[in-house]
């Protein structure tokens, strides 16, 4: 095995996480797409305008669910579900009180759910980035030492 070439079992694990992962968002786009596609199915029995707007408010949940474990902002998750439910609950009740075609309808909803993709997506790259720490250089040795390290980790000296 040559220097800096990754060990078989590293690969294999990675692997293995990999896969994990896809099957995990597989299952749960699965569910989620087919919950969906129950409540539409479900709102087309129904005439009543509030039954629609819970359906979309409930579609629009699961694609901010979906968006937040897509990108792995599990702690942004309460917030693009309450921002997905918003938006497919308004999305619903502009279609439905306009006179438009269907199919300029759904571009509308289509244009109001990628804007909310969009702007999510955007403040995930604007969230705080931890800046890295100070370092310093020890003056008997020269091994780099953090701000607050009281000792250096290569000859021990003391710092005040």
């Amino acid at each position: 095995m040559h220097k800096g070439e990754p060990k078989t079992g590293d690969w294999i694990l990675s692997m293995i996480l990999k896969i994990q992962k896809v099957l995990r968002f597989t299952i749960f786009s699965g569910l989620g797409f087919g919950l969906a596609g129950l409540v539409l199915g479900f709102m087309h029995t129904t005439e009543d305008s509030w039954m629609w707007l819970l359906g979309f408010a409930l579609i629009g949940a699961f694609a901010g669910g979906l968006l937040a474990f897509a990108t792995g902002k599990t702690g942004m998750l309460f917030k693009l579900i309450l921002a997905g439910a918003v938006v497919g609950a308004i999305s619903q009740y502009l279609i439905s009180t306009s006179e438009f075609e269907p199919w300029l309808q759904m571009t509308i909803m289509g244009v109001l759910f990628g804007a909310f993709f969009g702007m999510a997506i955007s403040l995930f790259d604007s969230e705080k980035k931890k800046k890295p720490e100070k370092t310093y250089e020890c003056e008997e040795c020269g091994q780099k030492i953090g701000k607050n390290d009281r000792f250096c980790s290569g000859c021990g000296t003391e710092f005040e």
